[in-house]
């Protein structure tokens, strides 16, 4: 049989309503009769057992408002307080928990609250009647005590209970309106869920808008304006999101909006250079043996990315294996000795690095020895001396001077030496503040942290009972040179620090450096310089040395298969 007469429209609404709307016709009546029972029942199900639709299964995403698939959620913040929330042009607000209920048809502005015991909030509405709220009042007042605070949320002159499993969804009241937080606007809209934590606020949009944020975030525009370096970058973004989709589903996100997962800062932030660069790429991603990579990226490299074994641990992954990253590191040079002096004290002060002059002179030079001047690394001059054997190794940063055991050169430096015989006995480096012009997008390349035992000593122990610090001694080096293992040794214990947790115990840039030392009048240490290279877990990608290759020629795909080993560019969404 055949509903002759019938036409049915479906309206889908992501709290799992469906309404249904017939055209009576009388040639089909008894066809009318046998469905009626059915229709209801139907209706009853939907409206009373209904469910909360997931993200991303519907271009409609709620009461009509669009977002193309594919559909991604962003943590815009967790554990919110005293938070605004504002819209362009006006939004609708939806409690949504086991039901929904509409709260604002026309809202323009939104308050986040928190509330220790159910007697703080009566207070609260008192100081609300004197700004122009004299009907607020408490939509439900008893809440069961608790040791963390409970959250509310000001819905124009309501305070609203945004309990464990309750949501708020701020929807914009037209296509063209924007919701702001923090000042900033942001595509799609806005979902407030209650936690255990406190509130979490996500942003929910498609995933093509959200890379027109990440892209000139991760790899800017102004400093990095070269179109294929941006298209790699918005394929490796892209890449990354696709793949890490439902990672936090848990909490009700998929990615952070920080460095954590990738930057996002909304429409803020966004550039017609990179956007260019992601809708050129869109639906693009990179792939190995038929699947999402894990397309992880870096700032700066320092020269060599390295495995992403030794710096995350498990097993090696195939495409993240250590890549010279020839276009940043230029040709330069690496100088290493066993030579130092200990601390000489005169007047308080250690005159040692003044001493290491008459030392490399060897006290009397009949061949009369000399103090160079000050030149560019590589040019003529130091070019024209051969190294001596453990000469002393010095470097000059903000007017500190200090013994090294390691130094790396590169043209441009500025290095003064001196030489006896043909041979450079004493070489210090200079380094010079960077500009703000050219030097600028590259500062992380080569970097020096001096910081106190003392200091560095409270900050470990917050990671490890060591008591007093005796030492830091590498033992263990990747491919690219980075630590990997890293004994840290205390008076009460010792520990080794393995792979990205080197960097954050350390709060340095990089693993990628080597440790020296200023001692006192006993050789105990009192400072320890580290001077690295890099910026980032230099796994994957190399930002800057893409933005390179890219000036030379290179294309997008150039540049993903160099860093990341035997994939293929594929267009999947």
């Amino acid at each position: 049989m055949q509903l002759t007469g019938y036409r049915s429209i479906f309206l889908s609404f992501r709290f799992g309503i469906v309404i249904a709307v017939f055209q009576y016709n009388p040639m089909s009546r008894i066809i009318g009769l046998n469905h009626k029972y059915f229709i209801l029942s139907f209706l009853v199900l939907f409206f009373v057992g209904g469910r909360l639709a997931e993200f991303g299964r519907e271009k409609i995403f709620f009461q009509g408002f669009l977002i193309p698939n594919p559909v991604i959620r962003i943590a815009l913040s967790l554990n919110l307080e005293d938070v605004q929330i504002h819209a362009s042009s006006g939004m609708k607000i939806y409690r949504v928990a086991e039901n929904y209920k509409l709260l604002a048809e026309d809202s323009s502005e939104v308050r986040v609250e928190d509330f220790l015991t159910d007697g703080e909030a009566p207070g609260y509405i008192k100081t609300l009647n004197p700004l122009g709220f004299p009907e607020a009042e408490i939509i439900r007042e008893k809440v069961p005590e608790r040791a963390s605070k409970r959250p509310w949320v000001m819905v124009n002159d309501e305070l609203v209970d945004l309990a464990e499993r309750t949501s708020l969804y701020f929807i914009p009241a037209n296509p063209q309106s924007r919701l702001t937080y923090g000042g900033k606007n942001y595509r799609g809209i806005f979902v407030l869920r209650g936690s255990l934590g406190g509130p979490i606020l996500v942003n929910v949009l498609n995933l093509e808008d959200y890379l027109k944020s990440v892209v000139p975030g991760e790899l800017s525009p102004y400093l990095f304006g070269e179109i294929e370096a941006l298209k790699a970058q918005a394929i490796a973004a892209r890449t990354y999101a696709l793949r890490n989709l439902g990672q936090f589903d848990d909490l009700g996100f998929d990615l952070y909006a920080t460095p954590q997962s990738q930057l996002y800062e909304g429409m803020s932030i966004e550039h017609p250079l990179s956007s260019r660069a992601v809708e050129e790429t869109k639906g693009e991603v990179a792939v190995y043996d038929g699947k999402l990579i894990n397309a992880l990226y870096t700032s700066t490299c320092g020269g060599a990315t390295e495995n992403a074994e030794a710096v995350f641990g498990g097993n090696p992954v195939p495409y993240l294996k250590s890549t010279e990253c020839e276009m940043e590191n230029e040709q330069g040079w690496t100088l290493q000795t066993g030579q130092s002096l200990p601390p000489y004290f005169v007047g308080g002060g250690d005159v040692s690095k003044k001493t290491a002059i008459l030392a490399a002179l060897e006290i009397l030079a009949p061949d009369g020895g000399r103090f160079g001047p000050e030149s560019p690394a590589g040019l003529t001059g130091i070019s024209n001396f051969d190294l001596g054997p453990n000469p002393y190794l010095l470097r000059s940063v903000d007017g500190s001077v200090s013994f090294s055991s390691s130094l790396d050169l590169e043209p441009g430096d500025a290095v003064r030496w001196i030489e006896t015989e043909g041979n450079v006995r004493l070489l210090q480096v200079q380094s010079i503040p960077l500009s703000n012009g050219l030097d600028q997008p590259f500062q992380y390349h080569s970097w020096q942290v001096r910081t106190t035992r003392e200091d560095l000593e409270a900050r470990l122990n917050q990671y490890y009972p060591i008591g007093k610090l005796i030492d830091l001694v590498p033992r263990k080096h990747g491919a690219s040179r980075r630590v990997i293992e890293l004994s840290v040794i205390g008076r009460e214990s010792q520990v080794l620090v393995t792979g990205l947790k080197i960097r954050q115990i350390l709060n340095l840039r990089d693993n990628l450096f080597v440790i020296d030392r200023e001692t006192d009048e006993e050789g105990q240490p009192t400072h320890f310089i580290f001077s690295g290279r890099g910026w980032g877990h230099g796994v994957g990608l190399c930002q800057v040395g893409a933005f390179l290759m890219a000036q030379k020629g290179a294309t997008h795909e150039d540049i993903l298969k160099t860093y990341y080993r035997g994939i293929k560019i594929e267009k999947r969404i």
